[in-house]
Protein backbone atom coordinates (compact mmCIF):
# COMPACT_ATOMS: atom_id res chain seq x y z
CA UNK A 1 0.00 0.00 0.00
CA UNK A 2 3.01 2.41 1.04
CA UNK A 3 4.55 2.49 -2.37
CA UNK A 4 0.98 2.76 -3.71
CA UNK A 5 0.52 5.83 -1.73
CA UNK A 6 3.97 7.07 -2.25
CA UNK A 7 3.44 6.65 -6.20
CA UNK A 8 0.27 8.60 -6.21
CA UNK A 9 1.71 11.11 -4.03
CA UNK A 10 4.54 11.25 -6.86
CA UNK A 11 1.54 11.66 -9.61
CA UNK A 12 0.26 14.24 -7.62
CA UNK A 13 3.23 16.37 -7.30
CA UNK A 14 3.72 16.18 -11.17
CA UNK A 15 0.18 17.27 -12.05
CA UNK A 16 0.68 19.96 -9.22
CA UNK A 17 4.22 20.99 -11.36
CA UNK A 18 2.54 20.58 -14.79
CA UNK A 19 -0.53 23.56 -13.86
CA UNK A 20 1.96 25.48 -12.40
CA UNK A 21 4.06 26.32 -15.09
CA UNK A 22 0.90 26.01 -17.88
CA UNK A 23 -0.95 28.71 -15.90
CA UNK A 24 1.13 31.10 -14.03
CA UNK A 25 -0.32 31.97 -10.37
CA UNK A 26 -2.59 35.56 -9.83
CA UNK A 27 -3.06 35.82 -13.60
CA UNK A 28 -5.95 38.89 -14.66
CA UNK A 29 -8.89 37.70 -16.89
CA UNK A 30 -10.21 40.16 -19.30
CA UNK A 31 -13.62 40.34 -20.38
CA UNK A 32 -15.05 38.16 -23.45
CA UNK A 33 -13.43 39.92 -26.87
CA UNK A 34 -15.77 40.41 -29.60
CA UNK A 35 -15.72 38.15 -32.76
CA UNK A 36 -13.76 41.10 -34.95
CA UNK A 37 -11.44 43.42 -34.29
CA UNK A 38 -12.25 47.27 -34.39
CA UNK A 39 -10.57 50.44 -34.11
CA UNK A 40 -10.93 53.94 -34.35
CA UNK A 41 -9.01 56.24 -36.16
CA UNK A 42 -5.97 57.81 -34.63
CA UNK A 43 -5.69 54.59 -32.38
CA UNK A 44 -1.97 53.77 -32.33
CA UNK A 45 -1.13 49.61 -32.71
CA UNK A 46 2.18 48.38 -31.68
CA UNK A 47 4.63 45.20 -32.65
CA UNK A 48 6.34 43.62 -29.22
CA UNK A 49 9.35 41.44 -30.27
CA UNK A 50 13.07 40.13 -31.22
CA UNK A 51 14.97 40.12 -34.40
CA UNK A 52 10.94 38.58 -36.03
CA UNK A 53 9.58 42.41 -35.65
CA UNK A 54 13.19 43.99 -35.62
CA UNK A 55 13.08 42.60 -39.29
CA UNK A 56 9.27 43.86 -39.70
CA UNK A 57 8.50 42.47 -43.03
CA UNK A 58 5.28 40.83 -41.32
CA UNK A 59 4.46 43.82 -39.24
CA UNK A 60 4.69 45.60 -43.08
CA UNK A 61 2.37 43.67 -44.76
CA UNK A 62 -0.21 43.68 -41.58
CA UNK A 63 0.20 47.70 -41.82
CA UNK A 64 -0.19 47.02 -45.84
CA UNK A 65 -3.58 45.37 -45.08
CA UNK A 66 -4.91 48.47 -42.97
CA UNK A 67 -3.54 50.99 -45.29
CA UNK A 68 -5.58 49.48 -47.97
CA UNK A 69 -8.77 47.72 -46.41
CA UNK A 70 -9.18 51.53 -44.48
CA UNK A 71 -7.77 53.72 -46.06
CA UNK A 72 -10.16 56.03 -44.45
CA UNK A 73 -9.37 54.94 -41.19
CA UNK A 74 -6.33 56.00 -40.20
CA UNK A 75 -3.58 53.70 -37.63
CA UNK A 76 -0.67 54.69 -36.04
CA UNK A 77 1.85 51.98 -36.39
CA UNK A 78 4.95 51.52 -33.87
CA UNK A 79 7.70 48.77 -34.18
CA UNK A 80 9.04 47.97 -31.11
CA UNK A 81 11.38 44.81 -31.78
CA UNK A 82 15.46 44.32 -30.67
CA UNK A 83 17.18 41.66 -31.83
CA UNK A 84 17.73 38.64 -29.77
CA UNK A 85 15.39 39.79 -27.46
CA UNK A 86 13.69 38.18 -24.66
CA UNK A 87 10.38 38.25 -22.62
CA UNK A 88 12.65 39.88 -19.83
CA UNK A 89 14.40 42.16 -22.17
CA UNK A 90 11.10 43.51 -23.61
CA UNK A 91 9.81 43.87 -19.81
CA UNK A 92 12.92 46.20 -18.59
CA UNK A 93 12.72 48.31 -21.96
CA UNK A 94 8.77 48.34 -22.02
CA UNK A 95 8.19 51.76 -20.26
CA UNK A 96 10.10 53.64 -22.29
CA UNK A 97 10.13 51.75 -25.87
CA UNK A 98 6.61 51.19 -25.27
CA UNK A 99 4.06 52.64 -23.15
CA UNK A 100 5.18 56.00 -23.21
CA UNK A 101 4.39 55.91 -27.07
CA UNK A 102 0.65 55.66 -25.80
CA UNK A 103 -0.33 52.99 -27.86
CA UNK A 104 -3.60 51.50 -27.79
CA UNK A 105 -3.17 47.39 -28.75
CA UNK A 106 0.24 45.63 -29.47
CA UNK A 107 1.32 42.45 -30.54
CA UNK A 108 3.94 40.54 -28.35
CA UNK A 109 5.99 38.05 -30.48
CA UNK A 110 8.66 36.54 -28.24
CA UNK A 111 9.96 33.26 -27.36
CA UNK A 112 12.62 32.15 -30.11
CA UNK A 113 15.78 33.39 -27.68
CA UNK A 114 13.96 32.78 -24.19
CA UNK A 115 14.91 28.92 -24.87
CA UNK A 116 18.46 29.55 -25.17
CA UNK A 117 18.46 27.64 -28.61
CA UNK A 118 19.13 24.20 -26.05
CA UNK A 119 16.89 21.20 -25.55
CA UNK A 120 13.87 22.15 -23.66
CA UNK A 121 14.00 23.38 -19.80
CA UNK A 122 11.50 23.34 -17.26
CA UNK A 123 12.28 26.71 -15.49
CA UNK A 124 13.19 28.51 -18.65
CA UNK A 125 9.94 27.54 -19.98
CA UNK A 126 8.48 29.09 -16.36
CA UNK A 127 10.32 32.19 -16.32
CA UNK A 128 9.39 32.67 -20.05
CA UNK A 129 5.68 32.00 -18.68
CA UNK A 130 5.78 34.31 -15.88
CA UNK A 131 7.49 37.35 -18.11
CA UNK A 132 5.11 37.15 -20.86
CA UNK A 133 2.02 37.23 -18.18
CA UNK A 134 4.02 40.34 -16.38
CA UNK A 135 4.02 41.84 -20.10
CA UNK A 136 0.23 41.23 -20.17
CA UNK A 137 0.09 42.60 -16.71
CA UNK A 138 1.77 45.97 -17.21
CA UNK A 139 0.14 46.63 -20.57
CA UNK A 140 -2.99 46.40 -19.48
CA UNK A 141 -2.35 48.14 -16.68
CA UNK A 142 -1.35 51.27 -18.97
CA UNK A 143 -4.62 50.49 -20.65
CA UNK A 144 -2.86 48.74 -23.89
CA UNK A 145 -5.10 46.06 -25.61
CA UNK A 146 -2.41 43.18 -25.98
CA UNK A 147 -2.39 40.12 -28.48
CA UNK A 148 -0.14 37.13 -28.21
CA UNK A 149 1.59 35.68 -31.19
CA UNK A 150 4.00 32.62 -31.23
CA UNK A 151 7.83 32.33 -32.01
CA UNK A 152 8.20 31.14 -36.19
CA UNK A 153 8.88 27.82 -36.97
CA UNK A 154 12.89 27.09 -36.40
CA UNK A 155 13.50 24.99 -39.67
CA UNK A 156 15.54 22.42 -38.31
CA UNK A 157 16.75 20.41 -41.51
CA UNK A 158 17.26 23.92 -43.55
CA UNK A 159 20.04 24.55 -39.89
CA UNK A 160 21.59 21.21 -40.42
CA UNK A 161 21.89 21.59 -44.21
CA UNK A 162 23.02 25.33 -44.30
CA UNK A 163 25.78 24.37 -40.93
CA UNK A 164 27.52 21.45 -43.02
CA UNK A 165 27.69 23.14 -46.34
CA UNK A 166 27.43 27.05 -46.05
CA UNK A 167 30.60 28.57 -44.38
CA UNK A 168 28.93 31.83 -44.09
CA UNK A 169 25.80 30.69 -42.42
CA UNK A 170 24.79 33.16 -39.62
CA UNK A 171 24.04 30.50 -37.30
CA UNK A 172 26.51 27.88 -37.78
CA UNK A 173 28.46 27.50 -34.56
CA UNK A 174 25.33 28.37 -32.53
CA UNK A 175 24.86 24.89 -31.19
CA UNK A 176 20.92 24.88 -31.65
CA UNK A 177 19.62 22.82 -30.12
CA UNK A 178 18.62 19.45 -32.44
CA UNK A 179 15.05 19.51 -30.88
CA UNK A 180 14.45 23.57 -30.76
CA UNK A 181 11.35 23.21 -33.33
CA UNK A 182 10.02 20.68 -30.17
CA UNK A 183 10.93 23.70 -27.48
CA UNK A 184 9.30 26.27 -29.78
CA UNK A 185 5.67 24.29 -30.09
CA UNK A 186 5.88 23.74 -26.24
CA UNK A 187 5.93 27.53 -25.91
CA UNK A 188 3.35 28.03 -28.42
CA UNK A 189 1.19 25.97 -26.49
CA UNK A 190 1.97 27.93 -23.71
CA UNK A 191 1.01 30.64 -25.41
CA UNK A 192 -2.18 30.05 -26.65
CA UNK A 193 -3.35 28.29 -22.54
CA UNK A 194 -2.43 31.43 -21.61
CA UNK A 195 -4.12 34.02 -24.18
CA UNK A 196 -6.96 31.41 -23.24
CA UNK A 197 -6.32 32.01 -19.32
CA UNK A 198 -6.44 36.09 -20.19
CA UNK A 199 -9.04 36.34 -23.12
CA UNK A 200 -7.17 37.63 -25.22
CA UNK A 201 -6.38 37.14 -29.25
CA UNK A 202 -4.02 34.69 -29.74
CA UNK A 203 -1.85 34.07 -32.99
CA UNK A 204 -0.47 30.71 -33.99
CA UNK A 205 2.43 31.52 -36.54
CA UNK A 206 4.43 28.68 -35.23
CA UNK A 207 1.45 26.34 -36.37
CA UNK A 208 1.09 28.50 -40.06
CA UNK A 209 4.19 28.11 -40.90
CA UNK A 210 4.27 24.38 -40.24
CA UNK A 211 1.01 23.67 -42.30
CA UNK A 212 2.40 25.57 -45.23
CA UNK A 213 6.02 24.22 -45.24
CA UNK A 214 4.79 20.74 -45.02
CA UNK A 215 2.08 21.34 -47.83
CA UNK A 216 4.67 22.71 -50.20
CA UNK A 217 7.16 19.80 -48.97
CA UNK A 218 5.22 16.96 -50.75
CA UNK A 219 5.86 18.44 -54.18
CA UNK A 220 9.20 19.91 -53.41
CA UNK A 221 10.99 18.62 -50.32
CA UNK A 222 13.70 21.16 -50.00
CA UNK A 223 11.36 23.99 -49.49
CA UNK A 224 12.04 26.27 -46.63
CA UNK A 225 9.97 29.52 -45.60
CA UNK A 226 12.99 29.91 -42.87
CA UNK A 227 16.45 29.31 -44.98
CA UNK A 228 18.05 30.73 -41.46
CA UNK A 229 17.06 28.14 -39.49
CA UNK A 230 15.70 30.77 -36.90
CA UNK A 231 14.33 33.25 -39.34
CA UNK A 232 11.83 33.58 -41.58
CA UNK A 233 12.37 34.82 -45.41
CA UNK A 234 9.51 36.87 -47.09
CA UNK A 235 7.20 34.31 -47.71
CA UNK A 236 6.95 33.10 -44.71
CA UNK A 237 6.66 36.65 -43.49
CA UNK A 238 3.75 36.62 -46.00
CA UNK A 239 2.48 33.67 -44.30
CA UNK A 240 2.99 35.17 -40.57
CA UNK A 241 1.07 38.36 -41.87
CA UNK A 242 -1.53 36.13 -42.63
CA UNK A 243 -1.95 34.82 -39.64
CA UNK A 244 -1.94 37.58 -37.79
CA UNK A 245 -4.70 39.04 -40.34
CA UNK A 246 -6.44 35.44 -38.89
CA UNK A 247 -5.61 36.26 -35.85
CA UNK A 248 -7.09 39.60 -35.24
CA UNK A 249 -10.19 38.92 -37.39
CA UNK A 250 -10.72 42.37 -38.19
CA UNK A 251 -14.64 43.21 -39.76
CA UNK A 252 -14.58 43.13 -43.77
CA UNK A 253 -11.30 41.46 -43.72
CA UNK A 254 -12.44 39.15 -46.67
CA UNK A 255 -12.96 41.61 -49.55
CA UNK A 256 -15.51 40.32 -52.20
CA UNK A 257 -16.81 42.20 -54.73
CA UNK A 258 -18.64 40.71 -57.23
CA UNK A 259 -19.99 42.65 -60.48
CA UNK A 260 -22.86 40.81 -62.43
CA UNK A 261 -23.74 42.44 -66.07
CA UNK A 262 -27.26 41.22 -67.91
CA UNK A 263 -27.79 42.47 -71.19
CA UNK A 264 -32.11 41.79 -72.31
CA UNK A 265 -34.36 43.54 -75.09
CA UNK A 266 -35.97 46.06 -72.09
CA UNK A 267 -34.44 49.82 -71.80
CA UNK A 268 -32.42 49.73 -70.40
CA UNK A 269 -30.39 46.95 -72.34
CA UNK A 270 -27.91 46.50 -69.74
CA UNK A 271 -28.68 46.36 -66.23
CA UNK A 272 -26.30 45.62 -63.09
CA UNK A 273 -25.82 43.76 -59.62
CA UNK A 274 -22.89 44.22 -58.01
CA UNK A 275 -21.50 44.32 -54.10
CA UNK A 276 -18.12 45.57 -52.91
CA UNK A 277 -17.89 48.52 -54.95
CA UNK A 278 -20.26 51.25 -57.11
CA UNK A 279 -21.09 50.69 -60.42
CA UNK A 280 -22.02 53.31 -62.83
CA UNK A 281 -22.29 54.77 -66.76
CA UNK A 282 -22.81 51.29 -67.84
CA UNK A 283 -23.89 51.23 -71.34
CA UNK A 284 -23.32 49.34 -74.45
CA UNK A 285 -24.60 46.52 -77.32
CA UNK A 286 -24.87 43.24 -77.22
CA UNK A 287 -21.00 43.45 -78.59
CA UNK A 288 -19.73 45.64 -76.62
CA UNK A 289 -20.63 47.04 -72.90
CA UNK A 290 -18.49 49.36 -70.75
CA UNK A 291 -18.91 50.77 -67.03
CA UNK A 292 -17.62 52.73 -64.15
CA UNK A 293 -16.11 51.07 -61.31
CA UNK A 294 -14.96 52.00 -57.99
CA UNK A 295 -13.99 49.31 -55.61
CA UNK A 296 -14.26 50.15 -51.92
CA UNK A 297 -10.66 49.36 -51.48
CA UNK A 298 -7.41 48.62 -52.97
CA UNK A 299 -6.27 44.63 -52.79
CA UNK A 300 -4.33 43.70 -50.26
CA UNK A 301 -0.43 42.89 -52.58
CA UNK A 302 2.39 41.38 -51.43
CA UNK A 303 6.07 42.41 -52.84
CA UNK A 304 7.31 39.97 -55.19
CA UNK A 305 9.53 38.59 -53.26
CA UNK A 306 6.90 37.46 -50.83
CA UNK A 307 5.14 35.79 -53.52
CA UNK A 308 5.23 32.26 -52.87
CA UNK A 309 4.30 33.07 -49.17
CA UNK A 310 0.93 35.24 -50.39
CA UNK A 311 -0.48 32.14 -52.68
CA UNK A 312 0.62 29.52 -49.68
CA UNK A 313 -1.84 31.80 -47.43
CA UNK A 314 -4.33 32.02 -50.45
CA UNK A 315 -3.99 35.86 -50.21
CA UNK A 316 -5.63 36.71 -53.34
CA UNK A 317 -8.72 34.26 -53.56
CA UNK A 318 -9.50 35.18 -49.26
CA UNK A 319 -8.69 38.73 -49.26
CA UNK A 320 -8.56 40.21 -52.74
CA UNK A 321 -11.52 38.14 -54.25
CA UNK A 322 -13.34 40.26 -57.07
CA UNK A 323 -15.10 38.49 -60.03
CA UNK A 324 -17.11 39.79 -63.27
CA UNK A 325 -20.14 37.79 -64.90
CA UNK A 326 -21.49 39.08 -68.34
CA UNK A 327 -24.77 37.62 -69.18
CA UNK A 328 -26.38 38.13 -73.42
CA UNK A 329 -23.06 39.32 -75.05
CA UNK A 330 -22.76 37.67 -78.46
CA UNK A 331 -21.14 34.99 -79.56
CA UNK A 332 -17.66 35.71 -80.04
CA UNK A 333 -14.19 36.29 -78.34
CA UNK A 334 -13.94 39.33 -76.08
CA UNK A 335 -11.21 42.03 -74.95
CA UNK A 336 -11.18 43.17 -71.48
CA UNK A 337 -9.86 47.24 -71.08
CA UNK A 338 -9.31 48.35 -67.68
CA UNK A 339 -8.20 52.37 -67.78
CA UNK A 340 -7.23 52.03 -71.15
CA UNK A 341 -4.87 48.95 -71.04
CA UNK A 342 -5.72 45.71 -72.41
CA UNK A 343 -5.69 43.08 -69.57
CA UNK A 344 -6.99 39.88 -71.32
CA UNK A 345 -9.26 38.49 -73.97
CA UNK A 346 -12.06 36.06 -73.24
CA UNK A 347 -15.05 34.26 -74.90
CA UNK A 348 -18.51 35.08 -74.34
CA UNK A 349 -19.09 31.55 -72.49
CA UNK A 350 -16.53 32.51 -70.29
CA UNK A 351 -17.40 35.46 -69.41
CA UNK A 352 -21.11 34.29 -69.09
CA UNK A 353 -19.98 31.85 -66.50
CA UNK A 354 -17.72 34.78 -64.83
CA UNK A 355 -13.62 35.46 -64.47
CA UNK A 356 -11.69 36.15 -61.85
CA UNK A 357 -10.49 39.60 -62.02
CA UNK A 358 -8.69 39.23 -59.08
CA UNK A 359 -6.18 36.73 -60.75
CA UNK A 360 -4.99 40.12 -63.26
CA UNK A 361 -2.01 41.01 -61.47
CA UNK A 362 -1.25 43.92 -63.90
CA UNK A 363 -4.60 45.80 -63.75
CA UNK A 364 -4.07 49.46 -62.43
CA UNK A 365 -5.57 48.85 -58.56
CA UNK A 366 -3.36 45.68 -58.23
CA UNK A 367 -0.51 47.68 -59.50
CA UNK A 368 -1.25 50.65 -56.59
CA UNK A 369 -1.34 48.19 -53.64
CA UNK A 370 2.39 46.97 -54.85
CA UNK A 371 3.43 50.60 -54.87
CA UNK A 372 1.71 50.99 -51.55
CA UNK A 373 4.26 47.51 -50.40
CA UNK A 374 7.00 49.32 -52.11
CA UNK A 375 6.23 52.78 -50.23
CA UNK A 376 5.88 51.37 -46.95
CA UNK A 377 9.22 49.04 -47.56
CA UNK A 378 10.75 52.55 -47.72
CA UNK A 379 9.64 53.97 -44.69
CA UNK A 380 11.00 50.88 -42.82
CA UNK A 381 14.78 51.66 -44.74
CA UNK A 382 14.65 55.35 -44.18
CA UNK A 383 13.07 55.49 -40.46
CA UNK A 384 11.39 52.71 -38.65
CA UNK A 385 14.73 50.60 -38.73
CA UNK A 386 17.03 53.62 -38.13
CA UNK A 387 15.29 53.86 -34.89
CA UNK A 388 15.03 50.10 -33.87
CA UNK A 389 18.73 50.76 -34.23
CA UNK A 390 19.49 53.53 -31.85
CA UNK A 391 17.40 51.27 -29.15
CA UNK A 392 19.68 48.26 -30.07
CA UNK A 393 22.30 50.95 -28.57
CA UNK A 394 20.25 51.17 -25.66
CA UNK A 395 20.16 47.49 -24.92
CA UNK A 396 23.78 47.04 -25.53
CA UNK A 397 24.53 49.35 -22.56
CA UNK A 398 21.41 48.70 -20.38
CA UNK A 399 23.42 44.85 -20.72
CA UNK A 400 26.72 45.81 -20.74
CA UNK A 401 26.30 47.92 -17.72
CA UNK A 402 23.69 46.71 -15.94
CA UNK A 403 24.18 48.96 -12.68
CA UNK A 404 25.61 52.18 -14.24
CA UNK A 405 22.06 54.32 -14.30
CA UNK A 406 24.32 57.62 -15.01
CA UNK A 407 25.50 55.51 -18.19
CA UNK A 408 22.15 54.54 -19.09
CA UNK A 409 20.65 58.10 -18.49
CA UNK A 410 23.38 59.33 -21.08
CA UNK A 411 22.57 56.94 -24.06
CA UNK A 412 19.32 58.00 -23.72
CA UNK A 413 19.81 61.35 -23.62
CA UNK A 414 21.64 60.99 -26.71
CA UNK A 415 19.24 59.31 -28.81
CA UNK A 416 15.87 60.74 -27.69
CA UNK A 417 16.23 64.01 -30.44
CA UNK A 418 17.30 60.80 -32.66
CA UNK A 419 14.53 58.99 -32.22
CA UNK A 420 11.99 61.93 -32.37
CA UNK A 421 12.89 63.10 -35.50
CA UNK A 422 12.74 59.71 -36.58
CA UNK A 423 9.23 59.04 -35.70
CA UNK A 424 7.86 62.45 -36.87
CA UNK A 425 9.64 61.20 -40.41
CA UNK A 426 8.10 58.01 -39.87
CA UNK A 427 4.32 59.31 -38.65
CA UNK A 428 4.69 61.83 -42.35
CA UNK A 429 5.03 58.82 -44.42
CA UNK A 430 2.14 56.31 -43.41
CA UNK A 431 -0.23 60.10 -43.92
CA UNK A 432 1.22 60.01 -47.63
CA UNK A 433 0.91 56.14 -47.96
CA UNK A 434 -2.81 56.17 -46.10
CA UNK A 435 -3.63 59.32 -49.21
CA UNK A 436 -2.15 57.02 -51.97
CA UNK A 437 -4.23 54.03 -50.49
CA UNK A 438 -7.83 55.54 -52.01
CA UNK A 439 -9.25 53.59 -54.53
CA UNK A 440 -9.62 55.60 -58.00
CA UNK A 441 -12.62 54.87 -59.94
CA UNK A 442 -11.51 52.92 -63.26
CA UNK A 443 -13.61 52.75 -66.75
CA UNK A 444 -14.03 48.81 -67.65
CA UNK A 445 -14.86 47.53 -71.25
CA UNK A 446 -15.68 44.61 -73.30
CA UNK A 447 -14.93 44.70 -77.10
CA UNK A 448 -15.75 41.93 -79.42
CA UNK A 449 -12.95 41.05 -81.50
CA UNK A 450 -14.19 40.59 -85.04
CA UNK A 451 -13.24 36.73 -86.76
CA UNK A 452 -11.36 36.60 -89.18
CA UNK A 453 -14.15 36.11 -92.09
CA UNK A 454 -15.58 39.22 -90.38
CA UNK A 455 -12.90 41.03 -91.02
CA UNK A 456 -12.24 40.38 -94.42
CA UNK A 457 -16.07 41.45 -94.78
CA UNK A 458 -15.08 45.11 -92.93
CA UNK A 459 -11.99 45.31 -95.08
CA UNK A 460 -14.14 44.47 -98.38
CA UNK A 461 -16.69 46.77 -97.40
CA UNK A 462 -14.33 49.73 -96.81
CA UNK A 463 -12.75 49.42 -100.14
CA UNK A 464 -16.44 49.60 -102.34
CA UNK A 465 -16.11 53.15 -103.94
CA UNK A 466 -20.31 54.44 -103.80
CA UNK A 467 -21.73 54.93 -107.78
CA UNK A 468 -22.48 58.25 -108.58
CA UNK A 469 -25.78 58.54 -109.58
Amino acid sequence: MRPFCAGLALLLACLVWIVNVTFPPAVRANPPYPAHFTYTAGQAFGFIGDESVYDGRWCQYVENFFYTRYPDRKMVFYNAGIKADTAQDALERLDTDVIERKLDYAIIQLGTWDGGLRSFDPAKARAFQLNVAELLNRLEAARIHPFLMSPALVDLRTHRERTASDPSYRFRLSNLSPDYNGVMGYYTALLGDLAMERRVRFIDAWGALTAATARERRVNPAFSLVPEGLLADAGGHAVMAVAVIDGLSPEGAEREADILLMHGTGDPAWRSKSTGGSLTQLSGSEAQVSFIWLAKSLPWAMPEEAFIGSQLAGVDARFNRERLQVIGLREGTYELWIAGELMQTYTSDQLSRGIDIHLLWKRPEYRRAQAIATLNGKRYADTVRPMRDLWQQVKEVRVNYPADDARQQQIMTQVTPKLNALRNAAREQADAIYEAAKPLARNYELRRVLTPEEQKAAAAASTLTPVAK
